[in-house]
């Protein structure tokens, strides 16, 4: 990532080792396997981990090496190195991330623009952490930034350690001395990281920068004990084959989701990574491999790699490509190696090269940046809910509150099958058949639809609000579903920080009683796929339940009795129980996610037991084996993330299918 380029260093600086630049590939090729979603690649992310331990022996090592020359650190001199060694190519990456959003590339992700700021100002990590985005890894609905937390938590660490080195030097006088501040530093790090999982919690542990300064610290603690030593002793070479072994295997048998990088052993980890820089300190085997040419041509465009491969990998996704194996790996390492190259040939080696006073190039820096946040303020849209209707589209369709019983729904009339339109003309799938011959039954009143559920519910029902705004007098909408919030309840969800179970506890507990109560729906509409199909937490004792759980799903049972009891309790209310339509197989487990087709069966057999002889008021609408009836043919135009309906989608579910369903429960 952001670790010094040590090729391009003057004279005066460290020796250059070409099989550093081979663990820089090593590192970011298992972050490629890793993001890709390669089953086998679980634990990809330790890449990141080496990444940090390098950067913190080269940076101490540079810091060191000056000292001794210069009898100081010029602190002007560092920044300037790495203001020009990292800015161009990460403000590039950011402002194009801006203009693909720009274009629509990344619809659905509620807080882009903030998080663009965030990325520039270089507190990525911070911003995820405030934002609570733990539920977005299972969505799937993936930030194009996500990957600047690491590069964060890096700079970061560039602005205060040389401050912090500074210090040390001028008050430590011995190298001996020196050395044992540094691994007492490093020894700090690794012990802090365990403490901070188990107090704030594994999404910290793994994001925040204090949880991850014991993996760059163990690296300056390396550079420590290297300075001014002797040659190291010829047997260390021979702890390069089992260090990279034990790094590979971490990467493919450690858990993407959960396991020790989430409960703070990162630091312990890269004690691995140290003893990998210190046999490559002597000629060996493992030397000679990881100096070849092109692990170090990989290795000295590694950053520009990390920093584009994210953002190329959303855009080349499974459904772009059609294929989620190494065809598509190929082609999108293909042209993450060419964005990159480019990169480093046009852009960041040429502006490295050139020589600029500081009084130019901090004030250029900081031009840029601000200009890059403006760009991210014009071109990414203002957060909003990512999915659903907009406030003014459920102004225009909700349903008053009622002062007086409601006329009962009656057939006022047949009449040809009512359409918001042609095909949406946003819609890419396959024309359909015209459903307008289909003959309906007109309501003599508006069908007042309530609509529970996640943020899949919330997708259908752009479907059911452009169906009543163009059909006034056969329907009316109000949606209090909710991201994350499923029917399962009592329980933290997998990867919540509290922030969703929160929300659905307001809409469940809160908002439906008084929607219940003061607004009369006639039909509620019932939707949720992943939060009851997502592992959850009851208690500690008990850990982590996943959906083939037989308790998990005895308690599943339990909880939509007590909600269909509780909706039934208004007489004239009728339920529409969708079942769920299963994510696209490409989506199934993409990105380290825990999913499985099988997770989807308990909660689908649930719903199916909904619908049973004393319910006559229920009706369980398969609406999850007609979508999936419609995609059999691998056709990703109705849901373009795997998961949620877009919105053209939705429009074309309502009037093909999910109306009359709903018609003929209001009229039951």
């Amino acid at each position: 990532m952001g670790s010094p380029d040590t090729s391009s260093q003057p004279a005066r600086g460290i020796a250059y080792q070409p099989a550093l630049d081979g663990v820089r590939a090593l590192a970011v090729g298992l972050v490629l396997l890793f993001h890709h979603g390669f089953s086998w690649m679980t634990g990809g992310y330790v890449g990141v981990s080496v990444f940090f331990t390098l950067s913190g022996y080269l940076i101490t090592s540079l810091l060191l090496t000056e000292h001794d020359q210069l009898g100081r650190i010029s602190l002007v001199r560092f920044y300037g190195r790495r203001v020009r060694r990292l800015l161009p190519a990460s403000l590039l990456c950011l402002v194009g991330i801006a203009m693909l959003a720009a274009a629509g590339e990344f619809d659905g992700l509620a807080n882009l623009r903030r998080e663009v700021v965030a990325a520039v100002l270089q507190v990525a990590n911070w911003n995820f952490l405030v934002q609570g985005d733990a539920y977005a890894a299972v969505q799937g609905v993936r930030s194009p930034v996500l990957h600047f937390w690491s590069l964060a938590v890096e700079e970061q660490f560039y602005w205060l350690w040389p401050l912090a080195m500074a210090a040390l030097l001028r008050l430590v006088g011995s190298r001996r001395g020196r050395r044992v501040v540094l691994i007492a530093c490093a020894g700090v790090g690794i012990v802090a990281a365990p403490v901070i999982a188990q107090v704030w919690g594994p999404d910290v542990a793994y994001l925040s920068t204090p949880a991850r300064l014991g993996e760059i610290l163990v690296g300056a603690a390396l550079a420590g004990v290297l300075h001014g030593a002797d040659q190291v002793a010829s047997w260390l070479r021979w702890m390069a084959l089992p260090a990279l072994a034990a790094i590979v295997a971490a990467a493919i048998w450690w858990p993407a989701e959960s396991g020790p990088a989430y409960e703070g052993w990162l630091g312990a980890g890269s004690l691995v990574s140290a003893a990998l820089i210190l046999s490559l300190q002597r000629a060996g085997a493992v030397t000679t491999l990881l100096s070849l040419r092109p692990l170090v041509a990989l290795g000295r465009i590694s950053y520009g790699v990390y920093l584009y491969h994210w953002p190329i990998f959303l855009v080349l996704d499974g459904p772009r490509l059609g294929n989620t194996g190494w065809w598509a790996f190929t082609v999108r390492v293909a042209v993450t190696l060419a964005v990159a190259s480019l990169s480093y040939v046009a852009i960041e080696r040429p502006i490295r090269g050139v020589a600029t006073s500081p009084r130019r190039l901090f004030p250029a820096a900081a031009f840029a940046m601000a200009v890059s946040v403006l760009i991210a303020a014009v071109a990414v849209a203002p957060a909003g809910t990512g999915f659903g209707a907009s406030d003014d589209d459920l102004a225009d369709v909700s349903f008053a509150q009622t002062t007086a019983p409601l006329p009962t729904l009656a057939v006022a009339t047949t009449a040809p099958m009512p359409s918001t339109s042609a095909t949406p003309t946003s819609f890419d799938g396959p024309v359909p058949t015209a459903p307008e011959s289909t003959v309906l039954p007109t309501p003599s009143r508006p069908v007042r639809i309530l609509v529970l559920g996640d943020s899949t519910a919330m997708a259908l029902s752009v479907g059911l609000v452009e169906f009543a705004k163009a059909n006034p007098t056969l329907a009316q909408v109000e949606v209090l579903a909710q991201v994350g919030c499923g029917f399962v309840r009592g329980s933290d969800l997998y990867r919540d920080d509290g922030s969703l179970r929160a929300g659905c506890d307001d809409a469940l507990d809160d908002q439906l009683p008084i929607a219940l109560r003061e607004r009369t729906p006639d039909v509620v509409v019932a939707l949720v796929t992943l939060p009851d199909a997502t592992p959850r937490l009851w208690s500690a004792a008990e850990g982590e339940l996943y959906p083939e759980d037989a308790r998990y799903q005895e308690r599943m049972t339990d909880d939509y009795a007590a909600m269909r009891s509780a909706l039934l309790a208004v007489p004239s209310v009728r339920i529409a129980w969708l079942t769920t339509a299963v994510p696209a197989s490409w989506y199934v487990g993409y990105f380290g996610n825990p999913l499985t087709v099988a997770s989807f069966g308990p909660l689908n057999a649930t719903v199916a037991s909904m619908d049973d002889a004393d319910a006559t008021r229920v009706r369980v609408v398969p609406f999850g084996e007609w979508l999936t009836e419609q995609e059999s043919d691998d056709d990703t135009s109705w849901r373009s993330d795997g998961l949620h309906l877009d919105p053209a989608s939705a429009e074309r579910v309502v009037e093909e299918f999910l109306w009359p369903e709903l018609l003929g429960v209001a009229l039951s």
